[in-house]
C-alpha cells in the first residue's frame, strides 16, 4: 500500500488530509471508531490489496455437487483453485483499467454493482482467513502512523513492476 501511494502523490496527499481531519493533533491513540471515519484511506488500502493480494490463489474442495452457473458443475470432492490475483484484475468486473490503482473502485455505489465474491483478499465465507480482522486493523494502524508522519515517494511505476504469483505474491 505504501508503494502504491508513493506512486500516486496526489492520492497520498488526500489520504494525509483525511487522516489529519480525524487526528488533527497527531495520533496518540487509535480507537476502533476512529478507523470508521477514514473512508478514503480504506478505499486506498482495499484497491492496493486488490492489485497485490498477499495470497494470489486459494484452494477449496467441494463438499457436495455444486452447480456454479448453468452448465458449470463442480462434483463433490473436486479440488478447486480460486485465482484471486486474476479475479481482482478481470476487466468484466473492474473495468477497462482493471490493472490500474483506483480507490474509486471501492466507492459504495461501485461496490454495490459487483458480486460480493469479486473481491476476496482474505478469502470469503465461513472458511476465510482466521486472522483477517487482526490483519486489517494492524495494517490500518501501522499505515495511519506512517502516513501521518512521513511522505513516501518513488520513481517506480506500477505498470513496470513484474508480479510473480506463487504461494505468496513476489516482486
Amino acid at each position: 500500500c505504501l508503494m502504491t501511494l508513493a506512486m500516486h502523490p496526489e492520492i497520498q496527499e488526500r489520504v494525509f488530509q483525511e487522516i489529519c481531519s480525524v487526528f488533527p493533533n497527531g495520533i496518540i491513540t487509535v480507537e476502533y471508531d476512529d478507523l470508521k471515519n477514514l473512508p478514503y484511506f480504506d478505499m486506498c488500502i482495499a484497491d492496493a490489496l486488490r492489485l497485490a493480494p498477499p495470497i494470489p490463489y486459494i484452494g477449496r474442495e467441494a463438499i457436495h455437487d455444486t452447480e456454479l452457473c448453468p452448465g458449470l458443475k463442480v462434483p463433490k470432492n473436486m479440488q478447486v483453485v480460486i485465482p484471486i490475483y486474476e479475479l481482482h484484475r478481470r476487466k468484466e468486473i473492474w473495468g477497462t483499467d482493471s490493472s490500474r490503482f483506483n480507490p474509486d473502485n471501492f466507492l459504495p455505489e461501485n461496490i454495490a454493482k459487483r458480486h460480493p465474491t469479486s473481491y476476496m483478499v482474505f478469502s470469503k465465507g465461513p472458511r476465510n482467513c482466521i486472522g483477517f480482522r487482526y490483519a486489517e486493523i494492524s495494517l490500518r494502524i501501522i499505515l495511519l502512523h506512517a502516513l501521518r508522519n512521513l511522505k513516501f515517494s518513488t520513481t517506480f511505476r506500477f505498470e513496470d513492476i513484474v508480479h510473480q504469483p506463487k504461494v505468496t505474491l513476489s516482486y
